[in-house]
């Protein structure tokens, strides 16, 4: 028996719909498309090595994880590290507890003061560096 073809990985939304809900196809499309975790299906953003290889790809794939991975530390945590300073925050997408983490919310440097809990956003250190990345984000 022939071993079977490999499947060429395209991006999901040129994928075949059924392709949206195969772990394996999905896992490696994260890896090289992490903001298609949009249209993954509903299992795979509960899927934590799924949602970690989006954030790692991409950041801002946080946005379209499920609510409980928006509150893991470990998940934020590498989409914070992976993005480079944007215009859109990373962490509007992390759950209300993790905007409240000081060491999450310095990672995330160029983070607009609005994306953070109360407390965090009239912190004195957090809105110098917040303003260092981006004079911006005092508005």
């Amino acid at each position: 028996m022939a071993p079977a073809k490999p499947i060429k990985i395209v991006r999901l939304k040129s994928a075949l719909k059924k392709f949206r809900s195969d772990y394996d196809y999905v896992l490696q499309s994260m890896a090289k498309y992490g903001l298609d975790l949009k249209i993954a299906s509903q299992d795979l953003r509960q899927n934590y090595d799924i949602v970690m290889t989006a954030v790692t790809n991409n950041g801002l794939a946080l946005e379209f994880a499920s609510d409980e991975l928006k509150n893991d530390p470990k998940i934020v945590w590498a989409a914070v590290s992976q993005a480079i300073p944007l215009k859109e925050s990373v962490l509007q997408y992390a759950s209300e507890t993790l905007r409240s983490n000081r060491e999450l919310v310095v990672a995330g440097k160029a983070s607009p003061l609005s994306c953070l809990s109360k407390g965090l956003s009239t912190d004195r250190d957090i809105v110098l560096i917040s303003c260092t990345f981006d004079g911006n984000n005092l508005r």
